[in-house]
């Protein structure tokens, strides 16, 4: 996959967002929206306080085309116990986010968005990769050759600074 036009954003001018360098026809693409859920919202305990700024954007890119829009949602363990080396760590420490504690509203995706579904579709994932062991990549596999990706970083990942993003990945040759 490579990235397709795109720069990087001022963190203070245009508030992170990414700007297009060129603008070409973009066909067979599918609206990849990572991890909005009410779990990191306002109010979830891993609010992230960005997400409020992103949100309209993000409707406003799912509503164009909301049947070509998929949500990933995070789904945390049951246990601690139920996640091998380093997870199983991390959900120790934080046992308030396994589902065991957590309410189920926690993980469904924000208001906003939720009503776009269907026909949107929802993808759930186990870890923080949204590749890995979910259904994701044969689902783009055979939906789209172009990705449109949105996500807001927070603060447990690797990315820093927290910002939103706005990708337009090129799937294929």
């Amino acid at each position: 996959m490579k990235k397709k036009g795109l720069t990087e954003g001022s963190h203070r001018g245009n508030k992170g967002m990414a700007l297009p360098q060129s603008l070409e026809p973009i066909s067979n693409a599918v609206h990849l929206s990572i991890d909005m859920q009410n779990l990191f919202a306002p109010g979830g305990i891993w609010a992230t306080p960005w997400m409020e700024r992103v949100l309209p954007a993000i409707v406003a890119v799912a509503e164009l085309n909301s049947q070509r829009t998929v949500f990933t949602r995070f789904v945390t363990p049951l246990h601690a116990e139920d996640r091998p080396g380093r997870w199983q760590r991390y959900f120790t420490r934080w046992e308030c986010a396994t589902r065991s504690r957590l309410p189920g509203a926690q993980l469904e995706i924000v208001p906003p968005l939720s009503r776009l579904i269907p026909p949107a579709t929802v993808i759930d994932k186990p870890a923080y990769s949204a590749f890995a062991e979910s259904g994701l990549t044969a689902f783009l596999t055979i939906r789209a050759s172009t990705l449109l990706s949105s996500l807001v970083r927070r603060p447990t990942c690797a990315c820093w600074p927290p910002c939103s993003t706005l990708l337009i990945w090129v799937l294929g040759p």
